[in-house]
């Protein structure tokens, strides 16, 4: 509030999801038992908005069709080519307050949340291409060959309810990998219930 932000709850909820560790020696379990158990950790009040000399925090927050897939570009830095080997870390949380189902449970939220993170060194068209929907245009996306980067969790243990998490590390950061702004692709994806012109609260 002190930078004249006046935060949605999704970005409330996702801000203190990237800043989420979990204790060490906490994860007995596997990958799906220690999300179901442990959740992202526990939230850092202060590391939530906290930029340093060595990272920075980026934010959005707005509205998107519950039909819709919305690329964001994230600014990584060439100079981290020169920084050597030690880890570089890329964490991102998407948060969203779709409407819910009030008179069942199948399809209960009325937009599922999927997102990918791509390397600046893909190109955009390709990356479009192998994120478009429509039925009825010329499936063009299993040409572009376009990877996304992996993450700690894979695209479906990600994807189920309105917050989700994951963190890409990496060692070695190549100049080409910054050849342009790495983008991040948000897809909803709307339950049959939900009207046409259904707007989700986003950040």
């Amino acid at each position: 509030r002190e930078l004249d932000i006046e935060p949605s709850s999704p970005l409330l909820r996702a801000i203190m999801a990237a800043s989420a560790e979990r204790p060490k020696g906490s994860e007995m379990l596997d990958a799906d038992g220690n999300l179901a158990l442990l959740g992202y950790g526990l939230p850092d009040g202060f590391a939530a908005t906290d930029c340093k000399q060595h990272s920075v925090l980026l934010y959005w927050q707005g509205n998107l069709s519950a039909n819709a897939t919305a690329l964001f570009k994230i600014h990584v830095p060439a100079e981290l080519a020169s920084v050597g080997r030690g880890q570089k870390r890329l964490v991102v949380a998407v948060a969203t307050a779709p409407p819910v189902q009030s008179w069942g449970v199948a399809e209960y939220l009325g937009a599922e949340l999927k997102f990918r993170l791509f390397c600046g060194d893909k190109n955009s068209d390709e990356i479009v291409a192998l994120l478009q929907r429509d039925e009825e245009e010329e499936n063009v996306a299993a040409e572009a060959g376009v990877k996304d980067l992996k993450m700690g969790l894979g695209i479906n243990r990600r994807s189920v309810g309105t917050l989700q998490r994951a963190t890409h590390e990496w060692f070695v950061h190549k100049e080409e990998f910054s050849a342009d702004d790495y983008t991040l692709a948000v897809s909803l994806a709307k339950a049959s219930w939900a009207k046409q012109d259904t707007s989700v609260p986003v950040a």
